[in-house]
């Protein structure tokens, strides 16, 4: 029998085996912010047949696909990165 420990200080999974024997399986991803979204069934299963089309899980495609609006914003300068000062509109001056 394998047990299987999160130590959770340097975000690793370590099996310990029924001999006491340990072993590192893998490094986890640092905890990153969380949302929850509300889907209709319709799209979560759409989005479930698009992540398994990917080969990825389905948060990972989720990530992907928000990662390409943001991206495709910034570059139509529809929104700005954090490091960089917002451009002032027209009513903006006018105050």
């Amino acid at each position: 029998m394998v047990c299987y420990i999160i130590h959770h200080k340097v975000r690793r999974a370590v099996s310990l085996s029924s001999n006491g024997l340990r072993s590192e399986l893998s490094h986890l991803p640092a905890k990153l912010p969380r949302i929850v979204v509300y889907l209709p069934e319709e799209v979560k299963a759409d989005l479930e047949r698009l992540a398994k089309s990917h080969y990825r899980p389905v948060s990972n495609m989720v990530l992907s696909l928000i990662q390409e609006a943001v991206d495709r914003a910034k570059s139509e300068g529809r929104i700005t990165s954090d490091n960089q000062s917002p451009q002032k509109s027209e009513s903006d001056e006018q105050e």
